[in-house]
């Protein structure tokens, strides 16, 4: 098997358009990125960004919860991405925010360059899977949350005041399996409309639910389903986390 550094040695080196020209194959949906990048080497309409920002969202909320196993492959996913980041922390390169989600609150590590890459690693790992619990007064009175309430949440707080010029993407990690699919696709896809931010959705483990993932991403093409044995495939995640922009 050829490694991916081996891949690297071999594709045209990283330019100003993208940090890698390297894709896998072993995931079809590679072939949709590459047309798209042949389409923003080639587009009139396309110039590069600033910068990259990045949001991993994971999704913990009771009724969609990934299971222990999934939600450690979830961390080790993000991980997986952050080591391969190859201007993470860089002058107008790639900053990087985590979110976790649960039936009460989103908790942000907000986008930041300040933190280094083992600071990011360590805090990633860290993480926890845990159920609050509250009063049933108190929880009668929350608004109800669910996958789409979170996107929403990250779109207005974290992705709000980014550079105009950067590139935004969001990755959800999640195991997709919602009460109502169809009303999650309709409510993202109101959500993320017209807001320029590219939203890939990443299913821990093969009992993810593809029709709950793709309801989140919107595209076949940017929906991911990883396990330890895979996780390369997220490496087809990398071009798309590099500096080109369309109108």
């Amino acid at each position: 098997m050829v490694s991916h550094e081996e891949l690297q040695i071999i594709a045209s080196p990283a330019d100003q358009f993208t940090h890698s020209y390297v894709f896998s194959v072993e995931n079809f949906d590679s072939l949709h990125t590459l047309i798209d990048r042949l389409i923003d080497a080639t587009c009139g309409k396309c110039s590069t960004s600033s910068r990259t920002d990045i949001i991993a969202l994971i999704d913990d909320h009771s009724s969609s919860a990934m299971t222990t196993t999934e939600f450690s492959l979830a961390l080790n996913g993000i991980t997986y991405i952050l080591q391969h980041l190859m201007a993470f922390a860089k002058v107008n390169g790639q900053r990087f925010g985590v979110s976790r989600f649960d039936d009460f609150e989103n908790q942000y590590l907000s986008l930041t360059n300040s933190l280094n890459i083992d600071e990011m690693l360590s805090y990633v790992q860290g993480l926890r899977q845990y159920r609050k619990t509250c009063p049933a007064s108190d929880c009668s009175a929350n608004i109800p949350r669910n996958i789409s309430t979170a996107i929403n949440d990250v779109l207005l707080t974290q992705f709000i005041n980014t550079d105009p010029k950067a590139r935004n993407a969001l990755l959800v990690f999640t195991s997709g399996r919602f009460d109502n699919i169809d009303k999650v696709r309709e409510e993202v896809g109101v959500i993320t409309r017209d807001t320029g931010v590219y939203v890939f959705a990443v299913g821990a483990g093969y009992d993810s639910n593809i029709d709950g993932l793709q309801s989140i991403a919107q595209e076949a093409s940017n929906v991911f389903v990883v396990t330890e044995d895979n996780l390369q495939t997220l490496d087809v995640i990398q071009s798309q986390l590099s500096y080109i922009t369309c109108s």
